[in-house]
């Protein structure tokens, strides 16, 4: 028996094993009729590689599968996810931006209490300003009747058109109805109660404030029981005192607080 040395037309394999080659090619005699045969035993270090396949390895081996790659399971399959894809597109607007206050508190906290109240009783945002630009006399009748919403004010007023808007809170995002500091001031000027909202010193000429502790010495600032008698020069002069007048029980309509 003669061997020579291996050559790249030389690479044999077996059917047995593909994946091993022989090292060498030898030449026996004739008589010979047994061909050479390589061991197809598998080595100890693979069958201990083939023994360590995990539970899940085996189920989607063995299950898994072959269940997904029939012919009507995959078509099913692809069919649900791309539904599930476009419902999940069409429902992304109505997705609220944020996380509920009331998950990150315990069961037992008495926070969750205070939120819910909130959610219940307290369900606006913030608040909407609407800033109109200056150049604007409000005291003129025409101008401020396109901007109030008081009595006599246009149906189309900037005030009414809004007050419209917050019946439809679903579309305009407007909750409840608002208010003009020009009503306020026209209301904070013509107040007449047991003690009128805007009043002036005798002596001074400064502003008395409804919580002084003396009245005898202050006077109503104007006479004028309507908008349309109201003069441009006390519009204009009392308006800083409406500004920084406090709300109380005898007056609400101070502006201090609001505007």
């Amino acid at each position: 028996m003669t061997t020579k040395a291996r050559t790249p037309a030389d690479f044999v394999t077996s059917a047995e094993n593909p994946f091993l080659t022989p090292l060498a090619t030898t030449k026996s005699d004739s008589s010979n009729k047994t061909p050479f045969r390589q061991s197809s035993k598998i080595e100890p270090s693979e069958k201990h590689l083939m023994e360590m396949d995990g539970f899940l390895f085996t189920v989607f081996k063995r299950y898994y599968a072959p269940a997904v790659m029939k012919p009507y399971v995959r078509p099913t399959v692809i069919f649900v996810f791309f539904t599930w894809f476009a419902m999940s597109i069409a429902l992304l607007p109505y997705v609220k931006v944020g996380l509920e206050q009331n998950i990150t508190m315990a069961k037992d906290s008495y926070m969750i209490d205070y939120f819910s109240a909130l959610k219940e009783y307290f369900a606006v945002g913030p608040p909407v300003y609407f800033v109109i630009k200056q150049g604007i006399n409000y005291n003129d009748l025409r101008a401020s009747n396109l901007i109030c919403a008081s009595a006599g004010c246009s149906a189309q007023s900037m005030a009414n058109q809004l007050g419209i808007a917050s019946l439809r809170p679903l579309e305009t995002r407007i909750a409840q109805i608002g208010t003009t500091w020009l009503d306020d001031y026209y209301d904070w000027l013509r107040h007449r109660g047991s003690t009128p909202c805007c009043r002036l010193h005798n002596t001074t000429g400064e502003f008395c404030s409804t919580n002084a502790p003396s009245h005898a010495n202050c006077y109503p600032c104007t006479r004028s029981t309507s908008r349309e008698t109201i003069t441009n020069d006390e519009f204009k002069n009392l308006l800083p005192f409406f500004l920084k007048d406090n709300p109380n029980f005898k007056c609400a309509k101070g502006g201090h607080a609001a505007h």
